[in-house]
């Protein structure tokens, strides 16, 4: 029997195509990985491309009656099977290495409660999927001038670590439990922020990034009214994360 199940959650808005390459490249590895999949459809699209897989006992395609949010979605897939480890994966994501174990012997230590791997574009440069905690100064550095993003990349991987982007996360299914999953008060970014912070600073996790496993982020150019919109939602979730943080700073004694 094989050992360590790894419970992979996927939800896909629009984005049947593009989540394609990824269910194909993670079924073949379910003959020496104890994976299953929750593919979760939060959209009402045509997923007739992905029918192929439907046969497969390793993958199980939930659709949402109504839209939800990142956070609530990956819960309720959470919640599906049990599991020893849960992998949140975006649906733009394309795997370089396979071997699932070299991320998950980090849990060996009780301290760990998150494992992000290196992420590349396409081009091979690497993304800044791991950062310090955000601020409105970084937020607006980001959005408005993307400045020093490259230079920052670097210089974070020989440092401290706050957070990991929920492109690809690992955690523990009792760390995930412990917090209660992600706070789904967010609706988009800033999720993966938030749990980390609460991992870290509620309950003593560490945040791990692994370099020596790597994933491609086969990210898509988005359009400039999605643009617009995706501010607003980080710039709201900002806030929310603002006041999370400033509330455990002063009556929790973060540090």
């Amino acid at each position: 029997m094989l050992e360590n199940k790894i419970l992979v959650s996927i939800v896909i808005h629009n984005q049947s195509l593009m989540v394609e390459p990824l269910i194909d490249e993670l079924l073949h590895l379910t003959t020496s990985l104890n994976l299953k999949i929750i593919l979760r459809v939060n959209t009402r699209e045509d997923i007739a491309n992905l029918y192929r897989f439907f046969s497969n006992p390793s993958l199980i395609v939930v659709y949402n009656f109504e839209l939800a949010g990142y956070g609530s979605n990956h819960n309720r897939n959470f919640e599906i099977e049990p599991c020893d480890y849960f992998l949140v994966l975006n649906p733009d994501i394309r795997l370089i290495d396979t071997n699932f174990n070299d991320l998950l012997r980090h849990f060996k230590s009780s301290e760990v409660g998150v494992v992000a791997p290196k992420v590349v574009t396409n081009d091979l440069v690497l993304e800044d999927s791991v950062r310090v905690f955000p601020s409105v100064y970084a937020l607006f550095k980001r959005y408005l001038f993307s400045q020093g993003i490259e230079a920052d990349r670097y210089r974070l991987m020989r440092s401290k670590i706050d957070w990991c982007a929920g492109m690809f996360m690992v955690f523990s299914s009792n760390c995930y439990r412990l917090v209660n999953g992600f706070d789904t008060k967010y609706f988009m970014y800033l999720e993966d922020a938030d749990i980390c912070l609460r991992l870290r600073y509620l309950n003593g996790k560490r945040v791990m990034y692994d370099d020596s496993f790597s994933c491609v982020h086969n990210a898509q150019r988005a359009s400039r009214s999605f643009f617009k919109k995706a501010f607003l939602w980080h710039a709201s979730s900002l806030l929310k994360f603002q006041f999370t943080y400033i509330r455990l700073k002063f009556f929790k004694g973060l540090k």
